[in-house]
């Protein structure tokens, strides 16, 4: 509560400048959010195939244990620019800007629970904070959902940087 209570204060002594305009207030403004690219359409997240509410088709679930991941953007320009922001330099409150962008299109179906994925401990004492976690409450928070933490990591190990076989393992 009292990290929730210090970037409420940091916000308002020193506000986040936009990514596109430079001007105070926030990293991504209203007027903005088109400039993070077009909307992307309901499809598979694995082979891209076209779907219906963003399933995962019927041939990437034999290796998939997911039902559905909804997208938004495609990760690149100035929606990569945020979750670097978000991610490696240290801007915690860029969470609920992400979280508010997210809200607007995720499903909040009542029995729905948020569960993020554990950040490498290593990364968590670098940057300060669990930035999956800190999303998850977020959005939790945007909408309503419950958001636990039931998943726990078995390596300290972190994936940047890692190929395919690596992060699989």
């Amino acid at each position: 509560h009292n990290m929730k209570f210090l970037d409420a204060v940091l916000a308002r002594i020193a506000p986040y400048d936009c990514l596109v305009y430079d001007q105070e207030g926030a990293l991504i403004c209203e007027d903005c959010i088109p400039s993070l690219g077009t909307p992307i359409p309901s499809r598979c997240f694995r082979c891209q195939a076209l779907t219906t509410n963003f399933k995962v088709c019927k041939s990437c679930r034999t290796s998939v244990a997911i039902g559905h991941a909804w997208m938004r953007y495609v990760y690149r320009d100035y929606a990569k620019a945020l979750i670097k922001e978000f991610k490696f330099n240290g801007k915690r409150g860029a969470a609920k800007e992400i979280a508010q962008l997210m809200a607007r299109h995720v499903p909040t179906n009542a029995n729905y629970v948020l569960v993020h994925i554990p950040t490498a401990t290593s990364r968590v004492r670098e940057r300060g904070y669990d930035h999956a976690k800190l999303l998850a409450a977020a959005l939790a928070n945007e909408t309503g959902l419950k958001h636990r933490s039931l998943l726990v990591r078995t390596s300290r190990q972190r994936q940047l940087g890692l190929g395919r076989a690596e992060r699989l393992r």
